[in-house]
């Protein structure tokens, strides 16, 4: 292995990554860059990803690598051969930034169904006529509305199978329930 290869790549790769999360105006505590390998032994078909640590990847380093593949391959496969030599197949480079966290609230807006029931032709092994609702229509609360129905909005469908029964709850998010 060219080690003084692997090592540009890897600090090409990072440094990518450092600039994607800057670009991104994550503030430098809100960011964390994580290596990883993909390894096999010789004869495998089929790779397990191994974290490679931190700074220049050294014969020791490879040899820590190595040591964690031969620990995942017995945690996940119930044996491992330390004698058996590990391939490296991919080197990982993964970029995370943690965000705020988000505040869901229970006025989720209009629909285009809002402006009063529709109908659609769906089918639930039979072809039925069902109602189309807005999420805002739903009601909210323990009981729900009984199936058959679908919830349109913009950005998704639902669709309320017969025995079944939606309802919102106090964030706005559809909570479904087979029917008793």
């Amino acid at each position: 292995m060219d080690l003084d290869a692997l090592n540009r790549r890897l600090a090409e790769l990072e440094a990518a990554a450092r600039t994607m999360l800057e670009n991104a105006g994550l503030p430098e505590a809100d960011r964390s860059i994580e290596r990883s390998a993909d390894c096999r032994y010789t004869r495998q078909a089929y790779e397990l990803t191994v974290p490679l640590g931190e700074g220049p990847v050294t014969r020791a380093l490879l040899d820590d690598l190595a040591g964690g593949f031969h620990d995942r391959h017995l945690r996940t496969y119930g044996h491992k051969n330390p004698d058996e030599a590990v391939q490296m197949v991919n080197v990982r480079v993964t970029a995370t930034g943690r965000l705020p966290g988000v505040e869901f609230h229970a006025d989720v807006g209009d629909s285009a169904a809002s402006a009063g029931e529709r109908e659609r032709e769906v089918v639930f092994g039979e072809r039925l006529r069902c109602p189309v609702v807005a999420r805002s229509d739903l009601p909210a609360g323990t009981e729900g509305r009984p199936g058959p129905f679908i919830v349109e909005e913009m950005d998704c469908t639902i669709a309320v199978p017969p025995g079944w029964r939606a309802r919102r709850d106090g964030r706005g998010f559809i909570l479904m329930t087979r029917s008793a």
